[in-house]
């Protein structure tokens, strides 16, 4: 949808949105996401320097956008497909991944402060990868400034859940570098004991004295939770020269919080059906109840570079580090009923990710007439994941006694019990692009280029776990659980204690790379006096290979993607625009591996799957847009995607375990409307109400999924994986003198968490949520700033319903239709304070 310029500068919005797990950061808001004028051709939106600076930076002009969503971790869903469908460049070339289970990019991991420009492709347009299906993201880093800067801010955050509380952590044995969120090196205990395939040959007793060399860390602190803190600091500096004029923004942000939150968790079995086949009740099979307690560290930290050469020519460098740490530790009660029996379980968890991202970006006018542009990039992304020490363990009683629960020490390789798990993934990136631009006449330009990027992947991850036999002393066969932080001792492992068995198999590492090559040419040009057109075809070359013991994946293509764009003014000032574009998605890495990992939260594995294939995707998009002199602005637009082979998150049943992974559907259809509708409450510039400002941004999408005749499902038809079929968001702004408070609702309808065959899985909805927060931001003076943030308000939760008459709807009340699991974090409340000097 190609809206007129919507910017305001003295209009804010202050915008809450929540993820399933959490709220998201209320930002500063102003009343529309903008783009460029009807000539440049460009369907989707466009944002320069100020407007995201008063939006809040990339996550608030996200939100701003209808179609979107965000989910906890800021990852962007638009227009009913999941986060995989989406493209993010970063100054001209692609993001990596910043998960590393599947295709998604965190946009809080991008300080708001480095980002000059960003740009959201709803559809095609040259220069933009061919591999989206819901939007391409464009964002370019703030590097040139004309006056020096310096921002300092600092934040304190108050969790009535979490702070001032009891909070549980595993011991400390990272080292001081815990702090700052780098304590990995010290806890890797797959360093500290032989390879897998020496343990592997070794005899009971030479594992038990590999065991006797680790550290005992199974102990547990109690902690009173602190409030969460924040801190940044950016300065940009002019730095000027005679020859070469030089400019930089340099800066960091460091972030520690706490969070604990709760989880109920519900499994069923027995299934009874009527005469149709259709379920109509289930019994309970199990019930847990998680305590979850994690501590996250986030360093984010920028140096990006102008160099002007002269008007004609110039040539940029960036560079983004960007640091995360989560230090979990997890406490579940639970009621097994099949067996009778009522267990504790422990688990510990602490993952880094780090990401690098550096970018050099030369751009030159050529020729005196300057009708001929020349830009290029190279650049090079290094993405790294440790899970060092992943531990789990479990106790347990029967069910109707007050006894001591005692630990589970297994006699096999399980990752549930006693077990200690250690992964490590590392991913390089290298890319490179150059693209040219001539003006043939004044209205007409011709548009060429080239895309190339290499990437490799190595994983390795490791499994062991402590294991009694028949040698093992009576006392340790039954320990009690209380003895958690003591039992697993040096000293009780040897020829009458404990043993390590390594339960690694080859399939848990793998190797992976991709190559990309693209070409494009388009053009722009008029069609008529108020209707313009730019037009052009993407030929991308793709080939991709995995190897993981012995399955061996080989994906290549070779895609012709073809778009056009039509914009056409009309007489009363609106914009009508029309558009088509053939793009695809790609399965990622970690979506082919066949590597088995147990999801402790869920309860289930989590396995790739080798015979995913490419989705294409046909993009249709009509809309209509139109700015009033009131000051009231409407947009509206529908679109319509046709999917080949979409791909989706499944529940299955593996060997008796329940599992998730990925499945390619044969086709789906996604159809949709998205309505922005921005308005003072008063015309009249002089009325009070003027100070006013409402904001509605709504979509509705209904989408459809085709399955092949070979599909297990037990029905025909149903949504597509993921798919919100609404999606509501409500600002009202007052702005008096130096201060702003606005009122954000935003609200998002059912959608299909996981898919289920109707067999012996079912499928998983998302329930409705609903987020209410407000922002009262104040100008103590010039250079002062005071904000005060609420969020989460009604306490929205993240409830996931099983549609066990796989009907579509969930019925609590009809017996089949029953709760799977419930997430509670609770509101939050933040203070800041930012000095500009």
């Amino acid at each position: 949808m190609n809206l007129k310029s919507f910017y305001n500068s003295s209009l804010f919005f202050m915008i809450l949105f929540g993820g399933p797990l959490s709220a998201q950061t209320i930002n500063d808001s102003i009343a529309s996401v903008s783009t460029t004028e009807p000539t440049n051709i460009v369907v989707g939106y466009q944002l320069n320097q100020q407007q995201l600076g008063t939006l809040g930076g990339p996550v608030g002009a996200l939100v701003m956008t209808p179609g979107a969503q965000l989910n906890g971790k800021s990852q962007l869903s638009f227009r009913g497909l999941s986060p995989g469908y989406n493209a993010v460049y970063l100054d001209g070339i692609l993001a990596p991944s910043t998960e590393t289970s599947t295709k998604a990019f965190s946009f809080k991991m991008i300080p708001s402060s480095a980002i000059s420009e960003m740009d959201i492709y709803t559809t095609g347009a040259a220069g933009i990868s061919g591999e989206f299906g819901g939007a391409a993201i464009a964002m370019h880093s703030k590097n040139k400034v004309s006056k020096n800067f310096n921002i300092f801010s600092v934040k304190l955050g108050y969790l009535p859940q979490t702070t001032g509380q009891d909070f549980y952590q595993p011991i400390n044995y990272g080292g001081a570098a815990d702090f700052f969120g780098f304590g990995v090196d010290k806890r890797n205990f797959s360093n500290d004991i032989a390879s897998p395939d020496q343990l592997q040959n070794m005899s009971r007793n030479e594992s038990a004295a590999q065991a006797a060399q680790l550290e005992n860390v199974w102990g547990i602190n109690k902690t009173t939770a602190l409030p969460n803190m924040g801190m940044s600091y950016y300065m940009g500096r002019d730095l000027g020269g005679s020859r070469v004029k030089v400019s930089t923004v340099n800066g960091f942000s460091f972030d520690k919080s706490s969070k604990t939150a709760y989880s109920d968790r519900y499994g069923y079995s027995g299934y009874e059906t009527d005469a149709s086949g259709t379920v109509v009740g289930s019994r309970t099979k199990y019930y847990n109840n998680d305590h979850i307690y994690q501590q996250n560290t986030q360093l984010n930290m920028v140096s990006n570079w102008n160099f002007e050469f002269n008007p004609k020519s110039t040539i940029s460098v960036s560079n983004y580090f960007l640091h995360h740490a989560n230090n979990m530790f997890s406490l579940r009660h639970g009621l097994e009923y099949d067996d009778q029996y009522e267990r504790l379980m422990y688990a510990t968890d602490y993952i880094t990710s780090s990401v690098y991202m550096g970018r050099i970006n030369g751009q030159h006018l050529l020729g005196v007439d300057e009708k001929t542009s020349v830009k290029w990039a190279l650049g090079y992304s290094h993405t790294t994941r440790n899970e060092p020490d992943y531990r789990i363990s479990g106790a347990q009683r029967l069910m109707g006694t007050t006894g001591d629960f005692y630990l589970l020490i297994p006699r096999s390789s399980k990752a549930d019990a006693g077990s200690r798990y250690a992964s490590q993934l590392k991913e390089n990136t290298y890319s490179a692009r150059t693209d040219f631009a001539r003006k043939l006449t004044n209205e007409i330009t011709l548009k060429a280029g080239l895309y190339a990027e290499y990437s490799e992947r190595g994983f390795d991850s490791r499994l062991t776990s402590f294991a009694q036999d028949d040698n093992t002393a009576y006392e340790l066969r039954y320990p009690s659980a209380s003895e958690i932080g003591s039992i697993f001792s040096p000293e009780n492992f040897g020829p009458n204690g404990y043993y390590l068995i390594d339960g690694t198999r080859p399939s848990d590492s793998y190797y992976a790379n991709s190559k990309l090559m693209a070409e494009y040419i388009g053009v722009e040009l008029p069609i008529s006096k108020s209707t313009f057109m730019s037009t052009g075809v993407r030929i991308e070359t793709f080939d991709q290979t995995l190897n993981s013991d012995t399955v061996q994946v080989n994906n290549n293509s070779t895609d012709i993607l073809p778009y056009i764009n039509i914009t056409q003014k009309d007489h009363w000032g609106g914009a009508w625009t029309a558009s088509y574009a053939k793009t695809i998605n790609r399965p990622a890495f970690r979506e082919l591996a066949p590597f088995t990992y147990y999801d402790f939260e869920w309860r289930t594995d989590i396995s790739g799957n080798p015979d995913l294939e490419n989705t294409e995707i046909h993009n249709f998009e009509i809309g209509y847009s139109k700015s009033f002199q009131s000051g009231m602005r409407f947009s509206a637009s529908a679109f319509y995607k046709y999917l080949d082979n979409p791909i989706e998150k499944a529940y299955r049943i593996r060997s008796e375990s329940p599992m998730f992974t990925y499945e390619n559907s044969e086709s789906a259809q996604v159809y949709g409307v998205a309505v922005q509708w921005i308005t003072p409450l008063s015309t009249n510039k002089h009325h009070w109400l003027n100070d006013f400002t409402l904001m509605t941004n709504a979509s509705y999408v209904y989408s459809q999924v085709a399955l092949s005749e070979e599909s297990q499902e037990a029905s025909s038809t149903r949504a597509l994986q993921g798919q919100a079929p609404y999606t509501v968001n409500m600002a009202l702004s007052y702005t008096w003198k130096k201060q702003v408070f606005s009122l954000m609702y935003y609200t998002q309808g059912m959608s299909l968490y996981t898919v289920g065959d109707g067999q012996e899985t079912y499928p998983w909805y998302l329930m409705p949520v609903h987020h209410l927060g407000f922002k009262l931001k104040r100008n103590v003076t010039d250079k002062l700033d005071f904000s005060f943030t609420a969020q989460n308000l009604l306490n929205a939760k993240a409830t996931f319903y099983e549609d066990a008459n796989m009907d579509g709807q969930i019925n609590p009340g009809n017996g089949a239709d029953k709760l799977i699991r419930e997430v509670e974090v609770g509101p939050s409340f933040t203070f800041g304070l930012s000095v500009k000097f």
